[in-house]
């Protein structure tokens, strides 16, 4: 029983992913209805303001079954990777078409903080289990739990580095430490993330684009550039991708002539642009999964607010001696950050590490 339960909820977590691209702001939620231990219909999150992915299953059984969709879906078992909602917002609360359609039973893989659905279901008299694959699935909607709960998004740190730390020579000369098949992982990177955010450090010395390149995208990640003194001109290829730009700034002195990009000011900490609030602004605009890809100085500065959740190293087999950028600025202030290693793997001669803060 637990077994075919667990097999029905990996269903709707696969089916969750899929919405990748498609459901934001929305969280990226699945769900299947089964009846008979067979699944009778299927679905997942679609665009804002169309149907949730509770509903999209229970659609998904009408179109299966035109003749007798209402008895097929009395009495079934709905599966679904976050709590149904309980809530009217751009569409009806999933909670009223569950019990309207006389489903049975609910098993939900995470709880979701801002709603009440397991309450109104129960209350309802559906019976309901919470929990099944909870480590899966917590782990996928770990953005939009960090954004419900923590008010700001998970944060995801990509460094590319040599073995004894180094990001560049001084001069300028090294553009690449690591090999081209990190490059190319590090694109899944970007593609499952809702946003990057950068520094104009960045911006100026390397002029990237930070698109996802070499993987299948709908859109590309909105970009978020931390400049102070507001250097950008708008004419920057990383303003040049088409899709949506935030500049946070602690002066707004001039106008930018780009539509894509939206001028944020922000208040100062420390002569710096305050960080928490910069990330409880884009948790306030959807976004649940950020990737911070800079130099050291503002890897520094997340670090020192704790704001970093987890951290992808890329290192190469090679040293870059004395003169060279170090990946970190660290600064007496910042104390000793205790990491859990939860993967290693070699991409090519690269060695790449995946650690998990165990502070933030």
């Amino acid at each position: 029983m637990e077994d075919q339960r667990k097999e029905f909820m990996g269903i709707a977590l696969k089916l969750a992913k899929e919405a990748k691209d498609i459901s934001f702001p929305n969280p990226m939620v699945g769900a299947v209805l089964v009846k008979n231990n067979k699944i009778i219909g299927k679905g997942n999150t679609k665009e804002p303001g169309n149907n949730h992915a509770e509903i999209s299953a229970i659609n998904d059984a009408k179109r299966n079954f035109p003749s007798n969709s209402e008895e097929k879906i009395k009495g079934s078992s709905l599966y679904v990777t976050l709590e149904p909602c309980s809530k009217q917002g751009r569409t009806p609360a999933c909670t009223e078409e569950i019990i309207k359609n006389s489903i049975k039973e609910v098993i939900i893989g995470s709880s979701d903080p801002s709603q009440d659905g397991l309450k109104v279901l129960s209350n309802a008299g559906i019976k309901t289990q919470i929990g099944v694959l909870k480590d899966q699935t917590d782990d996928h909607h770990k953005g939009f739990l960090s954004r419900v709960e923590r008010k700001r998004p998970y944060v995801r740190c990509k460094i590319a580095c040599s073995l004894d730390g180094g990001v560049a020579f001084l001069n300028g000369e090294s553009k690449w430490i690591t090999s081209e098949k990190s490059r190319i992982d590090s694109h899944d990177l970007r593609k499952k993330s809702d946003a990057i955010i950068t520094g104009i450090g960045t911006v100026i010395a390397d002029d990237p684009k930070m698109t996802v390149r070499g993987k299948e995208v709908k859109k590309q990640p909105i970009v978020c550039v931390l400049d102070t003194k507001l250097k950008s001109k708008g004419t920057e290829k990383i303003y040049q991708r088409g899709s949506e730009s935030f500049i946070f700034t602690k002066t707004n002195h001039k106008t930018i002539n780009n539509k894509n990009i939206k001028i944020v000011e922000m208040d100062s900490k420390e002569g710096d642009i305050n960080l928490r609030d910069t990330l409880e602004y884009l948790a306030k605009e959807g976004i649940s999964e950020l990737m911070l890809e800079s130099g050291p100085s503002l890897v520094s500065s997340f670090i020192k607010e704790n704001l970093i959740d987890e951290f992808i190293f890329y290192i190469a087999p090679k040293l870059m001696g004395k003169n060279k950028y170090k990946f970190l600025d660290l600064t007496p202030e910042i104390k000793e950050l205790e990491l859990k290693v939860i993967e290693t793997q070699y991409i090519g001669n690269d060695l790449k590490l995946v650690a998990i803060n165990q502070r933030s």
